[in-house]
C-alpha cells in the first residue's frame, strides 16, 4: 500500500504537531527541489489529512528535544546519512548522536532511504554501521519502491512493517517550444548540433556511480551526439579526469561541469531527444523522474526503483550491450521517422 506523508505521521501519533526535517528543506532545495516538493505535497489540504507543521530545526540547537519533553506531539523526518571524510563523520557523528538522544527520550524517527550506500562508497563498513543504527532507532523507514524493501532489508534486518512506502513525487517543470529551447542553447550556452539527428542527455552530478564514462564511449565510438550537464562530485577528481580525457577534440560531445539554473534546465529537456542513465547500483534516481515529469524519453538499467518504470518512453537494459543496441536501434528508428 502507498501512504500519504501525512497519512505515515498520523499512523505514528494521531495527535502529531510538529515535523523536525534534517537536512534544512530550503537549503537542500536549492540543488534539488525533492525536499519542498516532498512537503509541500504533504502540507496541501487535499491531501485528505489534517495539516501537519514540516520545519528544519537549526542542526547545533535540537529544539525539538526540549519541545518535546515540554509536551509537544512531534517527529524527527531524517533524510541522507552518510560520510566520505573526517569533516563529514564529525558533522554526521553530532546530528546522530543529537537524533539518538532524542529516541532514547521518546522521540520517534522517521528515515528516507535514498541510497543503498552513500554516492562515493568510501568507509563502507562504518556507513553501513550507521545505516544499521537508523534502521533499528527508527519507528518507520520511508522507500519510494517495493524493490527498495527487497534491496535494503538484507542489509538493515529490520521487521518488516517498518517500511512505509511513498513514491518520489514529480517535479514542477516548464514546457517550452522545442524550437525556443534550441535557439536558447545556441545564444546562451552556445550549444550547436544537428538537432535533426537525436540528441542524447545526460544531466546531474557527474559521478563514477552514474557509469557515465561507458555512456560516453558508446556515443564517441557511434558519433551520436551527447550533452553532460551537471557539477563533478568532490573527491573523484580522477574519474573527471577520465571524462576530460574522453571528449578531448570531440566535437559530438559537449559537456557543462557546473549546476544549472531552472532556465537552463528547460532549454536543455526542452531541445533533446532521450535521457541516459547507467547507474552502477541504485535505489531511486530523482534525475530520472525529472526527466519523466519533461516526459522524455529514458534509457535506464533494469535496477531497483527502475524495474517498477513502465511506459513506451522508458528503455530498459540489463548489460552496456544491450543499451548500445537499444541505442542503435532508437536512432535507426529517428532517422525512419524523420524521413
Amino acid at each position: 500500500m502507498i501512504y500519504e506523508l501525512a497519512q505515515l505521521y498520523l499512523t505514528i501519533d494521531n495527535n502529531i504537531q510538529v515535523v523536525y526535517v534534517f537536512p534544512d528543506i530550503e537549503g537542500a532545495s536549492k540543488y534539488n527541489p525533492y525536499l519542498s516538493l516532498l512537503y509541500k505535497t504533504n502540507n496541501s489540504s487535499s491531501a485528505g489529512y489534517k495539516k501537519i507543521n514540516c520545519i528544519s530545526p537549526h542542526p547545533l540547537f535540537p529544539v525539538f528535544i526540549w519541545n518535546r519533553l515540554s509536551g509537544e506531539k512531534n517527529i524527527v523526518h531524517y533524510h541522507w546519512l552518510g560520510f566520505s571524510n573526517l569533516r563529514e563523520l564529525f558533522v554526521l557523528l553530532w546530528k546522530i548522536s543529537i537524533v539518538l538522544f532524542y529516541r532514547i527520550t521518546g522521540g520517534r524517527i522517521v528515515w528516507t532511504v535514498h541510497n543503498i550506500h552513500p554516492h562515493k562508497n568510501k568507509y563502507s563498513s562504518m556507513n553501513r554501521m550507521f545505516y544499521k543504527l537508523m534502521a533499528v532507532a527508527s519507528t518507520r523507514i520511508h522507500v519510494h519502491c517495493r524493490e527498495a524493501i527487497e534491496i535494503m532489508q538484507p542489509i538493515l534486518n529490520v521487521n518488516l512493517d517498518k517500511y512505509y512506502l511513498i513514491a518520489h513525487p514529480f517535479y514542477n517543470v516548464n514546457h517550452i517550444d522545442k524550437k525556443i529551447a534550441i535557439e536558447n542553447l545556441q545564444k546562451n550556452m552556445n550549444i550547436s548540433f544537428n538537432y535533426d539527428a537525436p540528441l542524447f542527455l545526460v544531466y546531474g552530478v557527474i559521478s563514477a556511480y552514474k557509469g557515465i564514462k561507458e555512456i560516453i564511449e558508446i556515443c564517441c565510438k557511434n558519433c551520436y551526439q551527447l550533452i553532460v550537464v551537471g557539477r563533478f562530485l568532490l573527491g573523484e577528481e580522477e574519474y573527471i579526469r577520465d571524462i576530460q580525457c574522453l571528449i578531448s577534440g570531440k566535437k559530438n560531445i559537449f559537456i557543462y561541469n557546473y549546476a544549472v539554473s531552472e532556465d537552463v534546465e528547460s532549454w536543455l529537456f526542452n531541445s533533446i531527444d532521450a535521457v541516459l542513465f547507467n547507474f552502477k547500483e541504485i535505489l531511486t534516481s530523482g534525475s530520472v523522474i525529472l526527466a519523466l515529469s519533461y516526459q522524455k524519453d529514458v534509457f535506464v538499467p533494469d535496477k531497483g526503483c527502475l524495474k517498477e518504470l513502465a511506459g513506451d518512453n522508458i528503455y530498459k537494459f540489463c548489460s552496456l550491450d544491450e543499451f548500445e543496441q537499444k541505442l542503435k536501434k532508437y536512432v535507426n528508428d529517428f532517422t525512419v521517422k524523420e524521413k
